[in-house]
């Protein structure tokens, strides 16, 4: 998939978070960046996670209601995607923004809990409450 020019790269404000240091979901607003045969694919994605493909972010970024100092942690298979958004996120003055790095793939590598059931039609949110522990 071709980035447009909204994705370069100009700002370092935003987090490389690998799966081990998220200890909390709830503590994130979770978009992931995935179509959605990925979202509902083998690898899941993560509890009360938001479908949000990465080439309809800048469009739909406004239409979120995303406050810039909410903690908001990106989501994709391997962790690429999701820093391309990320990089656009904190350039567009959102401050406490999270890249899961190395992605669903990381995060399944861990045995963490993921998600696997469709939602419904369009880009939905994943109404699955995170697991407590």
């Amino acid at each position: 998939m071709a980035f447009g020019s909204s994705f370069a790269r100009t700002s370092p404000d935003y987090t490389d978070t690998p799966p081990r240091d998220v200890h909390d979901l709830s503590a994130y607003r979770i978009l992931d960046v995935r179509g959605p045969g990925e979202f509902y694919g083998p690898l899941g994605h993560l509890p009360g996670a938001e479908l949000i493909p990465v080439s309809m972010l800048p469009g739909r970024l406004d239409s979120l209601a995303i406050a810039t100092h909410e903690p908001v942690l990106l989501v994709c298979r391997s962790g690429a995607r999701s820093a391309q958004a990320a990089a656009f996120m904190a350039d567009h003055g959102y401050r406490q923004v999270h890249n899961l790095s190395g992605g669903m793939m990381a995060w399944r590598r861990e045995d963490r809990d993921s998600c696997v059931d469709a939602h419904g039609p369009g880009f939905p949110r994943c109404t699955t409450p995170a697991p407590r522990g």
